[in-house]
């Protein structure tokens, strides 16, 4: 829970230089055990995408891989942000 919450504040508070800084641990944090922390990581990274956009260039296949999960919390999870994230920043 802790996790999320602090998730949810970086989303808030992204700046680009943040977002620079913070773009490998959030990837890598897209292996978390738990599920609900790895939909979280992909919120924020969708933030950090905004303001950081070379970070998707570098991430995309991880991301991608990762919208991938077989776990079911991801799957519904999936075409919302394929849907969302990808057409707002122009991939599909």
């Amino acid at each position: 829970m802790e996790v999320g919450v602090a998730l949810n504040g970086l989303a808030d508070i992204v700046t680009p230089d943040l977002a620079r800084d913070l773009c490998q641990d959030l990837v890598a944090m897209l292996n978390h055990s738990r599920p609900y922390v790895r939909k979280k990581v992909v919120l924020v990274l969708y933030k950090l995408f905004l303001k950081f956009p070379e970070a998707l260039r570098l991430s995309f296949p991880r991301l991608k891989e990762k919208l991938d999960d077989p776990d079911p919390c991801m799957s519904r999870f999936r075409n919302q942000v394929k849907e969302k994230m990808f057409k707002s920043l122009g991939i599909i």
